[in-house]
């Protein structure tokens, strides 16, 4: 969900790949880093590939404020790790794997 600072919202989806997928990316993520291997919740490593995900832009209005960008309280499975959230007022960057 995006919050303007004039009080008005927009719901904007928020769909991740499971971090170990393989060759199964979904919802439009793509691949920036890529390693072998994980910290285990239990404790010590092991040697699965994992990758950390870009999701596609979301165009917001041009002509408003965001106030805040809330992400979900949960997930449907497994837990939701987010590296960072960016804004830019320039459409014409270049994204990973997005054609127009």
């Amino acid at each position: 969900m995006v919050e303007y600072t004039d009080g008005s919202t927009r719901s904007v989806p928020v769909r991740f790949t499971d971090w170990t997928p393989g060759t199964d990316h979904r919802f439009g993520g793509e691949p920036l880093v890529t390693t072998t291997g994980r910290n285990r919740a239990a404790g010590g490593p092991d040697t699965v590939e994992t990758k950390a995900f870009a999701t596609r832009p979301e165009p917001l209005k041009p002509q408003k404020r965001v106030a805040a960008a809330v992400l979900p309280q949960g997930t449907d499975r497994g837990v939701m790790h987010v590296f960072d959230v960016a804004l830019t007022d320039r459409p014409d960057l270049e994204f990973p794997g997005l054609s127009t």
